[in-house]
């Protein structure tokens, strides 16, 4: 039961489930509403199955640098060999392919892409520091788009101001889990913005990013095009999470580091639900 307890804290499912979700709003905003239960389906699992692959080989490159920043993770600590990690990734894999293209050729196209440049993220543009981080966030945001491909949709200002929040919150994010990790970093050769120039102006752009996204928030509002009365209480409660997030991570210590980063996750979470609610035709 542990080793299995083991596969699953690999996924780390809450990024996945926020994954997924983003799908289904890049979905919603096509028509206003739920669509089809199978693609709403289909697209959460794609989503979801995808990114927990890519979550999974990032332990698998991470291991020797994971048995200084977090030895009690399942790799490092010896609960699932690395051998079993890299085949239940390609199993992960195999599952978001398949649901993608009962979606659309494009859609595994998309998934293809990604998968792929996650597999080079892990393997060489981490240690590149904040090209690394580019990388990750814009696999946070493309999920919009994704879902919206999937409704036969593509980019339209709503999707582009959605994934904007989505991409400068995640690069926020990666860039505090730098600072965080900094002793391990500078072990395994990983330049992040931390290593290279320091906790402070890493934590000074990190909280840049994150202000910007905040700011950018009420533009949906303010150009009516979205569901005021949905969107608006749920984007606050965001907002509120990530500027707390921010504070929070002021000391620099990493303890409140690791809460920031989980903050920060819990807010994108219910950014995904104000998303999705702002755009339901009432």
């Amino acid at each position: 039961m542990s080793k299995i307890h083991g596969f699953i804290q690999l996924m780390r499912v809450p990024n996945d489930i926020v994954i997924g979700l983003a799908v289904i709003v890049g979905e919603v905003m096509g028509v206003g509403t739920l669509p089809n239960p199978n693609i709403v389906l289909l697209g959460f699992l794609s989503g979801f199955f995808t990114c927990a692959s890519i979550m999974v080989l990032n332990d698998v490159f991470d291991i020797d640098i994971d048995k200084i920043n977090a030895p009690s993770r399942p790799l490092p600590s010896g609960l699932v060999s690395i051998s079993s990690a890299t085949i239940f990734s390609i199993f992960l894999f195999i599952i978001g392919a398949f649901t993608s293209v009962l979606l659309s050729t494009l859609n595994l196209i998309i998934v293809v892409i990604f998968w792929l440049l996650g597999v080079l993220y892990n393997w060489r543009l981490k240690k590149t520091g904040f090209l690394g981080n580019v990388v990750v966030s814009l696999s946070v945001a493309i999920p919009f788009f994704y879902g919206a491909v999937a409704i036969g949709r593509g980019m339209d200002l709503l999707v582009l101001l959605f994934s904007s929040m989505a991409f400068l919150t995640n690069l926020g994010r990666e860039i505090i889990k730098g600072i965080m990790d900094v002793k391990g970093d500078l072990e395994g050769g990983v330049m992040t913005i931390a290593v290279k120039y320091g906790a402070s102006t890493a934590y000074y752009l990190s909280t840049f990013l994150i202000l910007i996204a905040v700011s950018i928030s009420p533009i949906p509002i303010i150009l009516n095009i979205v569901n005021v009365f949905l969107y608006t209480p749920l984007v606050v409660l965001t907002d509120i999470f990530l500027l707390y997030a921010v504070f929070k991570a002021r000391t620099k210590e990493h303890k409140n580091l690791y809460e920031s980063k989980k903050l920060i996750l819990y807010g994108m979470f219910i950014g995904i639900l104000a998303f999705m609610f702002g755009v339901i035709t009432l």
